[in-house]
């Protein structure tokens, strides 16, 4: 399922109404909890388009519909941590990706932005980690995964 059409230099949002459309012609193929998380999701992401003028209510909302995509109540295993849940499901979304709109989105749209997160130190854990009285050289860590992510960044996602 698309929810954003990108070319290099164009990324159209796909709107709530067709997510809404694309929902019910795949409904048959999903199983009872992927679409009622879906729907949710929708319904969430719809009430983020009619508040778009106050931009705390739809931050709000699209945070509840992305956190309603994510979920999964049928994962019984409790070992998991939130972060591997959220981890699992962004790989999830990778692989399901067959036409690289991530990869797009992020080099055609959020380069910029993103390059600056990475840049930034205070967005780094080990920092925190060595600011707290951890023993590790965080700069060297820093250094590298910076050169890694920015590896990672100037390629698509391979199947």
């Amino acid at each position: 399922m698309n929810f954003i059409s990108v070319t290099e230099k164009n990324i159209e949002i796909i709107g709530s109404s067709i997510l809404k459309q694309k929902l019910k012609t795949i409904a048959d193929k999903n199983n009872e909890n992927d679409n009622i998380r879906l729907h949710r999701a929708i319904s969430w992401l719809k009430c983020a388009e009619e508040h778009s003028d106050n931009i705390d209510v739809k931050f709000i909302t699209l945070w509840v519909s992305f956190n309603a995509c994510y979920a999964d109540n049928t994962n019984n295993d409790i070992s998991l941590t939130e972060k591997a849940r959220f981890k699992a499901f962004l790989e999830r979304l990778v692989k399901l990706d067959e036409d690289n709109h991530f990869f797009k989105l992020l080099w055609y749209k959020f380069a910029g932005p993103v390059r600056l997160l990475i840049d930034n130190q205070y967005a780094f854990k080990p920092f925190w980690d060595a600011n707290r009285g951890a023993k590790i050289a965080w700069e060297t860590y820093f250094k590298q995964s910076k050169i890694d992510l920015k590896e990672l960044l100037g390629k698509p996602a391979s199947p």
